[in-house]
């Protein structure tokens, strides 16, 4: 009796096995493309090893970049020049730098970007935040955003009293 039911799960196990290697093979070359495109983004450091989320967003942004570059709408005032200049490839170092740093957080994203399209009406605890969606200086989607008043609230994190650097002194390892 033993014997019939190892040799009647012996196809499922094999199956099993199959399906695992096939699906860790899948894996091991999403993991290439992924190291092969973060490769391919300007101002990425070699050495760091970015989410794939991270990778994802920064090539989108290169794209926009590069088609931002082709369309010549986009004119840059350097500290040098007394003429704007158009904008170039090495322009987008201070994109990646900053989303490099972002730090992952899919609900604040997913607010934020709602707040942008003027999906949400935002309402926060924080008096800076408040004067920003009722002040007449604010840009359009907050105003939007907040004329709006069938649309639930959504109460935004306070941002850190800290800053990166504070933050990473007191991640890391020190003496």
């Amino acid at each position: 009796m033993t014997r019939q039911s190892s040799t009647s799960s012996s196809p499922d196990e094999n199956r099993r096995l199959r399906s695992t290697l096939k699906e860790k093979k899948r894996n091991i070359e999403i993991n290439d493309a992924f190291e092969k495109l973060q490769r391919q983004l300007p101002h990425v450091p070699s050495s760091t090893r970015l989410p794939k989320i991270k990778t994802l967003r920064l090539a989108l942004k290169y794209i926009e970049h590069l088609n931002t570059i082709l369309s010549g709408d986009k004119q840059i005032m350097s500290d040098y020049m007394s003429n704007p200049r158009p904008l170039c490839v090495e322009d987008f170092a201070a994109v990646a730098m900053q989303e490099i740093q972002i730090r992952n957080s899919y609900t604040e994203r997913a607010r934020s970007e709602e707040c942008a399209n003027g999906n949400v009406r935002v309402s926060s605890s924080s008096p800076s935040q408040r004067m920003l969606s009722s002040s007449d200086s604010s840009p359009s989607h907050y105003q939007a955003a907040t004329q709006s008043t069938n649309l639930p609230t959504v109460y935004l994190p306070q941002p850190p009293s800290y800053s990166h650097y504070q933050q990473s002194y007191f991640w890391s390892p020190h003496p």
